[in-house]
Order: structure tokens, then sequence, then C-alpha cells
């Protein structure tokens, strides 16, 4: 079994190294506890592709309870150690929604110091980190879609104005305030573009930001690069 596992190890770190080679952005990873069935050797990996290949880390975490604490802590610790700050990001941490804000909070404290983002595709059935205590704290947070109709799950739609609005509503944000801070966890947060600013925009028939939010309406048109794409 010993053997197996390292030549599955050797396997993917290949293939990891391949796909940085040939323009791959990040460096992922999924529940070294859980999954992989050694947490400090699986982040230790991770963090040496990275560093030797100078790029970032995307680490999916499903891992509950302590187990999923104790990565955060040591993912936080090895961005320090490899200096790869507001260079590396974990999604799901589902963990973070499971404990006492008390309980949680002081690995939400080490991320915030190693500038670890945070990346919620805001599930509908289990916890998640919370919103409220992530924004008091200062970490870095921002929303994603996650699956795209695919065999993990097929409620993905990459609509990014409805996980936002999903995300105000479960954490009632609806003051313009709040409602606006979401806003820029789906977007660069600027509601003006200014010149030399990618040509990525789309329109939506709505008042304002606010108002897109909470009514997620139908895009009207949405540019690409400058062209229309739909």
């Amino acid at each position: 079994m010993k053997l197996m596992q390292g030549l599955i190890r050797s396997s993917s770190e290949l293939i990891v190294k391949e796909a940085l080679a040939l323009g791959a952005d990040l460096v992922g990873g999924v529940d070294p506890a859980g999954l992989d069935g050694d947490m400090e050797r699986s982040l230790q990996m991770m963090f040496d592709i990275a560093t030797a290949a100078d790029k970032g880390i995307d680490l999916h975490l499903h891992d509950g309870g302590e187990p999923g604490l104790a990565t955060l802590r040591r993912f936080a610790e090895l961005t320090m150690e490899s200096g790869l700050q507001h260079r590396t990001a974990v999604s799901h941490a589902y963990c973070l929604g499971e404990q006492t804000e008390s309980d949680v909070q002081p690995t939400l404290d080490m991320l915030k110091h190693a500038g670890v983002t945070l990346v919620s595709s805001v599930p509908i059935d289990r916890p998640m980190p919370r919103g409220s205590q992530v924004l008091n704290t200062g970490v870095n947070f921002m929303l994603g879609s996650d699956n795209i109709r695919d065999a993990w799950s097929p409620f993905g739609n990459g609509d990014m104005l409805q996980r936002a609005s999903r995300m105000a509503e479960r954490e009632n944000w609806v003051s313009d305030d709040r409602l606006l801070g979401t806003y820029a966890w789906v977007s660069n947060g600027k509601l003006t573009p200014s010149i030399g600013d990618p040509a990525d925009f789309m329109l939506v028939r709505a008042l304002n930001a606010q108002h897109a939010i909470a009514s997620v309406p139908a895009r009207a048109a949405v540019f690409k690069k400058g062209k229309r794409i739909r």
C-alpha cells in the first residue's frame, strides 16, 4: 500500500510540474489529510512545487472539524515560510463554519496574517466561513461558482451575480453598503472602468450595483476583450 501511495504521489507531482511548464497559473491541492492521508507531506509537496515554479497555490479543502482547521493553520504557516503571502488561497474551508466563532477566530487570524485568500461557492447544503466574521477579521474573501455541471455537482452555472446575491441573502446583508461590498467579491470592485482596463464587462437592467445583486437580472449583453459574446 505504501509503495502504491508513493507511486501515485510521484506521478501526481510530475503531472503538476508538466502542467506548470505548459502555462498553468497555480498549483492545486485537495484535502491533504482526508484524501491524501498525510497532511504534512501533501502540503510540503504543494509548496515545494509552487516555490520552485514561482507560482501561487489554490487548495480545495473539504475536511471538517479539527483536521480541517489544522490544515488551515499549517497552510498559513507554510505560506509565510515560503514567502507566498497574498499568493495562496483556500477554497471551501467548510470547517470554518462548523464550529463556534471563538473556536475558529485564531485560525482566521493566522490566515489574515499570512495573506491567505478564502474562496467560497456559497453552498446551501453545508456550513461555510461566516461572511461577517471573515469581513471583520480582514481576511481577503472571494466568491466562486465551483463546478459547471460536472460529475462532482450538476448545479454550477458560472453566474457570479447569482452567487453574490446568494451570499448577501444568506448573511442577511440588506443595506446598500453591504450589498455593494458583496459586489466587490465577484468583480474587481470598480463600477466605472478606467483607460487601460480589460474590456470585460456585462450590461444589465438595474438601477445600480446593489439593485443588480438583489435582483440578479438577465444579462442584456456580455463583452470579452471588447467583443460581444452574448
